[in-house]
């Protein structure tokens, strides 16, 4: 899946689910997570990048990677239903690749 179709169905997932309808306790802690995945996700697609090193811990990717973990994408991004017309699938296999790269 093209990046930026992932960051659009991401944003959708984050304003049509999640904020209208996640009730969990850990709701505060969560909502900071979704919004830091996208900000590491627009930077990924922007190319927008501290260093020149694509394996640094400072690049979108390393936060991609420690953001969007098995639990995050279980509880998000696992639903046929999500409100967007972007695959729930096709983002999780986008966010997945960055746990692929080492």
């Amino acid at each position: 899946m093209e990046a930026k179709v992932a960051l659009r169905g991401i944003i959708e997932t984050y304003q049509n689910d999640f904020l209208h309808g996640y009730k969990g306790e850990d709701r505060e802690k969560e909502r900071l997570a979704f919004l830091e995945l996208i900000v590491a996700v627009t930077r990924y697609v922007q190319d927008y990048r501290y260093c020149s090193n694509k394996k640094c811990s400072c690049g979108p990717e390393a936060d991609i990677k420690r953001l969007a973990t098995e639990e995050f994408l279980n509880k998000f991004f696992s639903s046929p239903y999500n409100l967007t017309e972007v695959s729930t699938k096709g983002m999780r296999d986008f966010l997945s690749q960055f746990k692929e790269k080492e």
